[in-house]
C-alpha cells in the first residue's frame, strides 16, 4: 500500500498529542470519558500502523491513570473514505465507543490527479455518511485532516499533482465539518510545520 508512509517522530508526536488533547477536552467542560471506554480510530494505512495511537495511549494514561481506556484501531491499508463508512457502521452495530476519529484523503485520490470533481463529490459523500452515522448514534466524532503526499523536503510533479487534488478534497471536508458542526484537527498543517522545523 503506497499510502503506508512512515511518519517521522516529530510528526507522530504532534499527531498523538493533537488527538489526545481533543479526546480529553471535547466536547464538554468536564471529561465524559469513563473507565474502560473505547476510543475508536478509523482510517487508512496511516491509522493502521498504530503509531500515533501508541503514543496517544501514553498521553491518555498520563491524563487518566489506571482508567483502562482502550484506543481501538480500525485502520485498513489502502482503504478510502467509503470503506470507512462500512467500518464505522459495523463497529457501531456491535458496540458504541465513547468517541471516534476518522482520517482519510490520500487513497481517495486513487493515486492520480484525474476526475477531480467526481472524487471530491465521492469523498464528501462518504465523510458525510460517517458524520450522519455518528449523529444518529449519539457518537462524538473528530475528523482528522490527513497528511500530504511525500514526507520529504521536495516534491516531484506527480506528488504535486496529487497534493493539489488532496487540497480540494480536504477543503470540501473542512466545509462539511463546519456546516455539520463537527470538530476537525488539522494534522496536515501540524505535520508540515514539523517538517519545516527540520529543514
Amino acid at each position: 500500500d503506497p499510502a503506508a508512509m512512515n511518519l517521522k517522530p516529530k510528526g507522530l508526536l504532534l499527531l498523538s498529542c493533537a488527538v489526545s488533547w481533543a479526546v480529553a477536552m471535547a466536547p464538554a467542560a468536564e471529561s465524559f470519558l469513563c473507565a474502560g471506554d473505547d476510543i475508536l480510530t478509523v482510517g487508512d494505512s496511516i491509522t493502521a500502523q498504530d503509531a500515533y495511537q501508541s503514543m496517544a495511549r501514553q498521553v491518555l494514561e498520563s491524563l487518566y491513570p489506571g482508567s483502562g481506556l482502550q484506543l481501538v484501531n480500525r485502520g485498513v491499508g489502502g482503504m478510502s473514505a467509503d470503506g470507512g463508512v462500512q467500518v464505522l457502521r459495523g463497529y457501531l452495530a456491535e458496540k458504541k465507543p465513547a468517541i471516534a476519529t476518522v482520517m482519510f484523503g490520500v487513497n481517495d485520490t486513487s493515486w492520480n490527479a484525474s476526475d477531480e470533481a467526481a472524487k471530491v463529490l465521492a469523498f464528501t459523500n462518504s465523510v458525510g455518511q460517517c458524520i450522519a452515522l455518528a449523529k444518529t448514534n449519539g457518537l462524538p466524532l473528530l475528523l482528522l485532516r490527513e497528511t500530504h503526499f511525500s514526507h520529504g523536503r521536495t516534491y516531484g510533479e506527480w506528488e504535486s499533482g496529487l497534493n493539489a487534488l488532496l487540497d480540494k478534497l480536504q477543503a470540501a471536508e473542512a466545509l462539511l465539518a463546519k456546516e455539520q458542526d463537527v470538530p476537525m484537527i488539522d494534522i496536515r498543517r501540524a505535520y508540515e510545520a514539523g517538517l519545516a522545523e527540520d529543514r
